[in-house]
């Protein structure tokens, strides 16, 4: 008896994983029941709430609502040089607060990038994936969203791996993961070398 449950077993686990994931034409195992989850949430994503821009590159389209969870006072710091109806250039840099976050199966909210009280962030716009790219250059300083980013806009069809505090690599975000950010543009720093030089 115990040896046929074991075959039965030996049997059925190899096909349940057949049929839950599958892999790409470099051999990567595709986790399936989490790329349609994902695919689901942009799906379902009530288009009276959310805004929605064709990316940059045109790969795709992002989503957005504007927020007003951060502290505006935070914008005491930012620079009195550029004007309210100004958005960053692809070169431009920005200072900004950010919370990265995506949902897990469970519908529970799994944060990989934390604003840690109020940092500051700093970066250059084309550094960024690409619906962050596309959300930046369309930002005015002093504005703040929330973004729903495919991940054919995000970390695409690998893992983005972080590091632990110990020096542990880790997987922060699957691969097919729908990211969302919570952002807040604080200023925008021209690409114009001695731009906020002193006079």
């Amino acid at each position: 008896m115990n040896k046929k449950l074991f075959a039965l077993i030996a049997i059925l686990c190899p096909l349940a994983f057949f049929f839950s994931c599958s892999t790409d034409d470099n051999n990567i195992v595709i986790d399936e029941e989490w790329k349609a989850y994902n695919e689901k949430q942009v799906a379902d994503i009530d288009k009276s709430v959310y805004q929605s821009r064709e990316s940059e590159s045109k790969n795709g389209t992002i989503y957005f609502k504007y927020i007003d969870d951060y502290d505006a006072e935070i914008t005491k710091t930012a620079s009195t040089k550029i004007t309210d109806t100004q958005t960053p250039y692809f070169t431009d840099s920005v200072a900004y607060r950010c919370e990265g976050f995506f949902l897990q199966k469970d519908g529970t909210k799994y944060i990989f990038q934390n604003d840690n009280n109020g940092y500051i962030l700093r970066g250059r716009v084309s550094d960024y994936i690409d619906g962050m790219r596309t959300m930046l250059q369309n930002m005015q300083k002093g504005k703040q969203v929330e973004v729903i980013i495919p991940y054919q806009l995000g970390y695409g069809t690998t893992d983005y791996y972080s590091t632990s505090a110990s020096g542990t690599r880790y997987i922060a975000v699957p691969a097919y993961t729908t990211l969302r950010f919570k952002i807040y543009l604080i200023d925008i720093i021209p690409d114009n070398p001695g731009e906020f030089d002193q006079k």
